[in-house]
């Protein structure tokens, strides 16, 4: 499978696609008709489980893969999914948490890091 987050500036939808033939083709589906979130990224941690962030909302989360979505954690601003081939997957934004594909709930867990900039 394939996924991509689509990013809107306008309207109060958030939409993403996904693709079951390699990227040869993609579909396009709701993750919400209501609230635009600003998606930026978008990772699934096997066919069924994934998640869908980015500046604004909240974090979304599907466990039939894509055909419904609820929030998982309100004003996350994560737009960066990395999946292991052992299906833990880490996520970035202004916070940084792992995905843990064999826990019963799923939740991501948030790990606050505070950046270091030098002068």
């Amino acid at each position: 499978m394939v996924y991509g987050s689509v990013e809107s500036l306008t309207g109060n939808a958030t939409w993403f696609v996904k693709s079951t033939d390699g990227g040869a083709t993609f579909q396009k589906l709701p993750v919400s008709l209501t609230v635009n979130i600003d998606a930026e990224g978008i990772g699934f941690v096997n066919d069924s489980i994934g998640f869908i962030d980015g500046y604004g909302i909240a974090m979304y989360k599907t466990v039939d893969g894509g055909n419904s979505w609820s929030v998982v954690q309100p004003n996350n601003r994560t737009n960066r999914f990395f999946v292991l081939p052992s299906g833990i997957a880490y996520a970035s934004g202004s916070t940084v948490g792992s995905i843990n594909p064999e826990q019963q709930e799923f939740q991501l867990k948030l790990i606050h890091i505070k950046m270091l900039t030098k002068c």
